[in-house]
């Protein structure tokens, strides 16, 4: 099995009932050995988390479910899920047509003795979409709630094998079902109503009305979600004052064809940035915080005032400690002065060298006898990179003074440059 996000180089071999999961790295020409599971990168390979024994013999739970009908519920045939699907498809665009088809034929009813001027019609016209528009955005929400409770209902923890259980094919006439969501939003957004709304009070009521546990003053997706948003909200606990920005929330796992919802509890105060993902059955603790790219394993907590990263996640020092420890004291303010061969940089304290920032203008060549301030280089890092930056701005100036030269002899000016120590 090859979950999302994986990349497999050349030469990689999976054995019979070997698993690759969420992010992981397939190392050139290795063999991932029958029965055991991989996840995440570290060093240029996928990280192994178990060795299990797996039997693969007969159909998985998914086979026995759809082509062999061993299920003790009704099971769809392709042909009904096809119809269906195309069906409710049909439905959904003309819903959405029918917004701008509504406005055209109002604005049509008007009375032609007293039609408006043209700049007035398209004023009239929009403003009637708008009403139409959110109206229909209205109804559109509606029939997502209320679809979902009436067809998956309040989801449960456990296990929901296809063979056992009807939630799985419930669960896909649901995602069809709320596609009249997605084509009333942008084409480019796979959430559609909901990127109007994400990072709002409004997306938090939305969740809370699908079944979520959500505190006060609680943010999220301002920036949209990592693939998708909550798929199983009523498994889902956010505490106060937590901010999820583009991340995963995913209850469910399937693995080998095992299909399993499990519990999330965000405390109050946690953090996910960008592309971090918190697994089925995952805890955070208060104040915890996900950085960028960080995938917290199923089973796992996330202790609380702590800092994760990593994928799979390792917990980290806080980075702004980090930082004050490498600052060093800023360095006095220079000032830059005019004199008849240029300009010159000043350190009156002697110390490493400092790029300036002019007011205005900058180190352009200017005529104005304004000072500027200099940025001090608070970490060593800086400094070298100053380096880099500030030998370039001189090479490219003693350049430019040699081809007005055509002597090749350097004049006053290049020299005062040179004279930047470096």
């Amino acid at each position: 099995m090859v979950a999302d996000r994986c990349y497999l180089r050349p030469g990689v071999t999976l054995e019979r009932g070997a698993v690759l999961g969420s992010g992981s790295i397939g190392k050139k020409g290795f063999t991932y050995p029958a029965g055991s599971i991989w996840v995440g990168s570290h060093e240029g390979n996928a990280v192994k988390l178990a060795q299990e024994e797996v039997e693969m013999e007969g159909p998985r739970p998914f086979g026995k479910a759809f082509y062999h009908k061993q299920a003790p519920y009704f099971v769809w045939p392709i042909w009904m899920h096809v119809l269906f699907n195309t069906s409710w498809m049909i439905v959904c665009v003309a819903f959405r047509a029918m917004v701008m088809l509504g406005a055209l034929i109002t604005i049509a009813h008007l009375d032609a003795k007293h039609t408006p001027p043209l700049a007035a019609v398209y004023g009239i016209t929009l403003c009637v979409f708008v009403v139409y528009h959110f109206v229909a955005s209205l109804m559109a929400l509606g029939i997502d709630i209320g679809s979902k409770w009436a067809v998956i209902g309040r989801r449960v923890v456990g296990p929901q094998a296809w063979d056992e259980s009807p939630y799985c094919q419930r669960w896909q006439i649901y995602l069809n079902l709320c596609q009249i969501v997605r084509q009333l939003g942008p084409k480019s957004q796979d959430y559609g109503l909901l990127s109007f709304i994400q990072g709002s009070i409004y997306l938090v009521w939305y969740f809370r009305l699908m079944g979520a546990k959500i505190g006060d003053a609680v943010c999220l997706y301002p920036t949209g979600p990592d693939g998708a948003m909550m798929t199983e909200p009523e498994l889902v606990e956010i505490g106060d004052g937590s901010c999820i920005d583009k991340s995963s929330l995913i209850c469910h796992i399937n693995t080998r064809g095992e299909f399993q919802l499990n519990q999330l509890l965000v405390g109050a105060g946690a953090v996910m940035r960008d592309r971090s993902r918190l697994l089925s059955g995952a805890l955070m603790e208060d104040h915890a915080t996900l950085l960028e790219h960080c995938l917290i394993l199923g089973g796992d907590t996330v202790e609380e005032d702590t800092f994760w990263q990593g994928w799979p996640a390792e917990q980290v020092e806080d980075p702004m400690e980090t930082e004050k420890e490498n600052d060093v004291e800023p360095v006095v303010v220079g000032a830059r002065r005019r004199t008849a061969s240029g300009y010159q940089v000043l350190d009156p304290e002697g110390g490493f060298p400092m790029m300036g920032v002019g007011i205005g203008t900058g180190m352009k060549r200017d005529r104005s006898y304004s000072d500027f301030s200099l940025i001090s280089l608070s970490s060593p890092r800086r400094k070298n990179s100053f380096n880099r930056t500030a030998a370039g701005f001189s090479r490219h100036r003693v350049r430019r003074a040699q081809s007005v030269d055509s002597r090749g002899a350097l004049n006053q000016r290049s020299r005062s440059l040179l004279s930047i120590p470096m």
